[in-house]
């Protein structure tokens, strides 16, 4: 009984965890590694209706799940535009592309001297339920900062 008490813990905790990304209405619509080459991200100024709207572009490579942490076969870089909000979700989004970004630069670096390392960090891009993109006058489909967010996580292996 003493050995299943923390056992049952975690995975209470992780149904909670779970749950509440759930009844939040997020849905994860992509992972992605940060790292790359060129220009990973910047600050645009876009148009809606002639009227100017600071857009955050980030390009993330796909990462499937499961993987040892190397760049995926097709090697398919997504870009992300997210305007920016009153609620502070693009500008959140932002600071966790240069965190993941950095973090991973930092494993690259490990794995490139030799070390063993058991894990990959990369970062998650979820959107809040239904919500539509916003087509700008420049024909690019724009996320609304208030329905998004952003974390880093970790894939692990052996």
């Amino acid at each position: 009984m003493k050995r299943l008490m923390p056992l049952l813990f975690l995975v209470g905790l992780a149904s909670i965890v779970s749950a509440s990304t759930q009844n939040a209405g997020f849905r994860i619509i992509m992972n992605g590694y940060a790292i790359g080459s060129g220009m990973r991200q910047q600050v645009l100024t876009l148009h809606v209706h002639g009227q100017p709207v600071e857009v955050f572009e980030m390009i993330l490579r796909l990462r499937i799940m499961n993987q040892n942490g190397g760049p995926q076969p097709a090697d398919l870089e997504i870009v992300n535009y997210i305007s920016f909000d009153v609620t502070g979700h693009c500008a959140q989004c932002q600071r966790w592309f240069q965190r993941v970004s950095a973090d991973e630069n930092y494993v690259v670096s490990r794995i490139r001297a030799g070390a063993n390392v058991s894990s990959f960090p990369f970062l998650q891009l979820a959107i809040f339920g239904n919500s539509q993109r916003i087509l700008t006058d420049e024909g690019t489909y724009v996320y609304p900062g208030n329905s998004v967010e952003c974390w880093e996580t970790k894939d692990f292996w052996p």
